[in-house]
């Protein structure tokens, strides 16, 4: 019906000078670039049909991460504990863009301390793909202070996803 009467005048058509609005949304099925048009036909004998060009995934996808505790270092999470207390964080990762994200695993980095776990019991099977109108991916990395605390205790997760800006984001982790 708001096709027959876009500028809700009661009559079909648009009026002199109306004006009207339309909305259009656009959910991204596949990583490639998307291009489309609106076509409205007019009975102006000058301009019989106006076309509005669309496109959509021009925009890179990308990833964010968000740490809790915060830190003043970028994609640093430090975890303090007391000998033999275990203290946990949480770290969000979210797509930005207009680019679906694929992760295609998110892991504890080779070589990081055996005093940090990392629990991935609430991520997906990987691979995933995230968008950036889906909610994040959450979760919890521990560290277990030893007994005798000697010396910083560091390990790093990574992020390996297809983000043109950053296809294998390290997130450093560090048990004080």
């Amino acid at each position: 019906d708001s096709f027959l009467d876009p500028d809700g005048d009661g009559t079909p058509g648009l009026a002199a000078g109306g004006t009207f609005e339309l909305e259009v949304t656009y959910t991204p099925s596949r990583e490639t670039a998307d291009r489309s048009e609106i076509v409205f036909d007019t009975n102006d004998p000058e301009v019989r049909e106006v076309r509005i060009p669309l496109q959509g995934n021009t925009v890179p996808g990308c990833v964010e991460v968000s740490l809790d505790p915060p830190s003043e270092i970028e994609n640093r999470m430090e975890l303090i504990a007391d000998p033999g207390e275990t203290v946990s964080g949480r770290i969000t990762v979210s797509a930005c863009g207009a680019n679906p994200l694929v992760i295609d695993l998110i892991r504890m980095r080779p070589g990081s301390s055996q005093a940090l776990t990392f629990d991935d019991s609430d991520l997906p099977n990987f691979p995933a793909t995230l968008t950036a109108i889906e909610l994040p991916y959450e979760f919890t990395v521990s560290y277990t202070a030893p007994a005798e605390v000697l010396d910083q205790y560091p390990g790093a997760l990574q992020v390996l996803n297809n983000s043109t800006t950053d296809h294998s984001l390290g997130i450093e982790v560090v048990g004080i």
